[in-house]
């Protein structure tokens, strides 16, 4: 059915394009969307499932994902398919609107009054009938959208009124988010066999292994007002194991020399270092590996940290990008005697670069082949979720590098092992239990097995109650438990203190996550000097997606373990969107679309006279501001409004942070110095929302144009612009109610 719908949408596109290159760049794209079609036709339940009618375990709990139970609506729910939203401007507001509306009503099984049956046996029949029916919808939908796209195209209309994007072949980037960029009412077109300038670009990086083969010659064919999302110099930075330890480096740099960067170096960076020297392929050469000093560069310096620190401490091995596609990732102890010399930690590493299992020759050959691989500090005593390990991803918008904005998805995707932690050294070895998180098939868990250990089933979202019924810090536990006379084996989070989960909330809403903040934004900052020059270079907007990793201790300390610039997308058709689906996409994906202007910022012309107001009323509030108001200047603060107009609710700045100005009596801000509380001049700011000193700030250093754009955003009441309410934290999804606690 689904070749049917694509083959006959095929002949209506060579009716309107013949002889054109254009009917082989849709040629090319319907191919993949073929190739595809069988994963759209099983995971399409989501669409009509997380974002219609989702279900994810019992109807008040749908914050958990589980293998049965009723229809119900997915945690701060809204239906990201509706036809209420501005999409576009490729088509008529109402054609546009209807089409978006039938989409959205016929994508599920609402219409028809079916109910999803429960129990195990049942759900294979349901979500084929699901996947089928949304399916079909959609290559309808899309079918349209190539209709009218290149029906401007023949008209020779191809920059009035029309949008074109490309993205790169990955099939997150091809599949779901192209979907919803053509949802936005873009039109997609192959960058290779473009006629016009085009106006958008997600995917990988251009510097990338994977980069597009037209990255070479991307600035000829965007257009001056494009969005572009590769960023100069990103890749070079975190785009490899081996950029971490160089970091972590230079911030002990820094800190030796007393420079003014130090401020700057996040705590949550974790001690690294880096293994070079030449790689081997071949298994039966490992016992002759010999790695000396000049293969670990500040050897000395870290051999004095490591007999600095208290011992035992775990390391984590990590083979570097594009050695042997990142295989033998493993534990290793490092020991009191293991540094007694320079020669005995020597040995220790050479013995440490391939798995333990290679001497016993029990891993397979490119596995224990000799790599450059980085070492890192591992959190032996990590925070827990049910008694397992778990580390967080993040997303990040750098939505501009001069001036620096960045934007953070208000909450995390939490990816839990497979098996109950244990700090005892012998389970070194047992990688489900300390390495390989969310489902990893070497793992041999089933999704049902697996969400079964979960009374309230798989929390999709640290905002999610459910999080935080299995959270524990078994440190803080033991302090509390101690102070209250209970001992520390009778203080168990989820069983004799059930109700403690809103105290576990608060605890992450007011210090874990501003300290998430933090450490982010101040990584970013740390490094936007080696960014700042080709970004202010570039002839057309560039923006990057970061996806990094993080987990915390059982005190809640924050630690950065990595972070991705070519992280998954993970949305609702996305073929690996999260193990068995147990992750979905809540317009999240549509938010940062929309935030680095991928359909123009449709809304902006609703506000444009009270944007420029405030924009020349800034301007001529000092001689200060009257200089810094350059064009460059305002058509930045006229893009910072946009994004914040265009974000939706699930993304807020986090530098320069979201000023709070009191509107009533009522209102929770908090002046940003204790002696300037009265002076109206003086920024307020939100409680628990991370600030930065003006050390931080110089050491950056902040641009002219940061400088003016800051102020601007500070001192300026954004919402009265365009109504969108600037609120900075952690997302609190409801109901708010689990285990007879009630947080509000």
């Amino acid at each position: 059915e689904s070749r049917r719908e694509q083959d006959a949408s095929c002949d209506d596109e060579s009716q309107l394009m013949a002889g054109s290159r254009v009917v082989g760049s849709w040629s090319r794209w319907r191919r993949v969307v073929v190739l595809s079609a069988a994963v759209e036709v099983v995971l399409m339940l989501v669409v009509s499932g997380s974002r219609h009618s989702a279900w994810s375990g019992p109807q008040h709990w749908s914050g958990g994902f589980t293998v049965s139970g009723s229809a119900g609506t997915p945690l701060n729910a809204s239906s990201s398919s509706s036809g209420n939203e501005t999409r576009g401007v490729l088509l008529g507001s109402a054609a546009r609107s209807a089409m978006a509306r039938q989409y959205a009503t016929l994508s599920g099984l609402e219409a028809s009054g079916s109910r999803r049956p429960t129990g195990w046996s049942g759900l294979a029949a349901y979500e084929r009938q699901v996947a089928r029916s949304a399916s079909t919808r959609w290559l309808k939908y899309k079918r349209e959208l190539r209709r009218r796209c290149l029906a401007a195209a023949a008209s020779g209309e191809a920059r009035r009124g029309v949008r074109w994007f490309t993205t790169s072949e990955r099939k997150d980037f091809a599949g779901y988010v192209s979907e919803e960029l053509a949802e936005l009412g873009l039109c997609f077109v192959p960058a290779n066999e473009t006629r016009w300038p085009l106006d958008f670009y997600v995917g990988e990086q251009f510097e990338s292994e994977n980069a597009p083969r037209w990255a070479g010659r991307a600035r000829r064919l965007f257009a001056r007002n494009a969005s572009v999302g590769a960023v100069e110099g990103l890749m070079a930075i975190f785009g490899s194991k081996d950029s971490y330890a160089q970091l972590f480096w230079h911030c002990k740099d820094a800190t030796r020399r007393q420079t003014s960067r130090r401020v700057l170096c996040p705590n949550a960076w974790l001690p690294s270092f880096n293994v070079f020297g030449d790689e081997n392929e071949r298994s039966d050469k490992f016992r002759r590996n010999v790695v000396t000093k000049h293969e670990v560069p500040y050897f000395d310096r870290l051999f004095a940290l490591a007999r600095g620190a208290a011992a035992p401490t775990w390391w984590i091995v990590k083979p570097q990008k594009g050695t042997f596609l990142s295989r033998g990732m493993h534990l290793s102890l490092l020991t009191t005697s293991d540094v007694n010399s320079r020669n005995a930690m020597l040995s220790w590493i050479a013995n440490n670069v391939v798995e333990p299992g290679c001497k016993e020759r029990k891993v397979d050959r490119v596995t224990c082949a000799r790599r450059m691989v980085t070492f890192q500090i591992y959190v032996h005593k990590p925070a827990l979720f049910h008694d397992r390990k778990f580390d967080m991803r993040f997303w990040v918008v750098v939505a501009s590098v001069d001036p620096l904005r960045l934007y953070l998805l208000r909450h995390a995707y939490p990816k839990i092992a497979s098996k109950p932690f244990s700090a005892d050294p012998a389970t070194l070895g047992d990688q489900c239990m300390h390495i390989k998180m969310l489902l990893d098939p070497s793992c041999n868990v089933t999704l049902r097995a697996f969400v079964s250990k979960f009374p309230y089933g798989f929390p999709r979202s640290t905002a999610s109650p459910v999080f935080f019924q299995g959270l524990s810090f078994p440190a803080l536990l033991r302090q509390r438990a101690a102070y209250a006379g209970t001992s520390p084996h009778k203080y168990r989070h989820d069983r004799a203190r059930p109700r403690d989960w809103p105290l576990k909330e608060q605890f992450w809403s007011r210090h874990v996550w501003p300290a998430v903040e933090k450490a982010l934004a101040k990584v970013v900052m740390l490094v936007r000097a080696n960014l700042s020059a080709a970004a202010t270079r570039s002839p057309y907007r560039t923006f990057a997606l970061l996806s990094p990793d993080l987990t915390l201790d059982d005190k809640g300390h924050v630690y950065i373990e990595e972070v991705n610039t070519n992280g998954l997308v993970m949305g609702t058709h996305a073929a690996s969107g999260g193990a068995g689906n147990l992750f979905f996409d809540n317009a999240y994906v549509r938010g940062f679309l929309r935030l680095v202007g991928a359909d123009g910022y449709p809304r902006a012309p609703d506000y444009a006279p009270a944007l420029d107001a405030a924009i020349t009323a800034f301007c001529n509030a000092s001689a200060a501001n009257a200089r810094g108001c350059t064009p460059r200047a305002t058509r930045a603060m006229a893009t910072a409004v946009h994004e914040e107009a265009h974000a939706g609710r699930h993304y807020y700045r986090i530098y320069p942070p979201i000023s709070c100005f009191e509107r009533d009596p009522r209102s929770p801000c908090r002046a940003s110095s204790s002696n300037a509380a009265d002076d109206p001049d003086t920024p307020h700011h939100w409680p628990n929302q991370a600030l930065f000193t003006d050390a931080e700030y110089a050491a950056m250093p902040e641009s002219s144009l940061d400088k003016i754009v800051r102020r601007f955003l500070t001192t300026t009441d954004t919402q009265l612009i365009h109504g969108v309410p600037q609120v900075p934290g952690h997302a609190r999804w409801p109901p708010r109610e689990l285990d007879g606690a009630l947080s509000l």
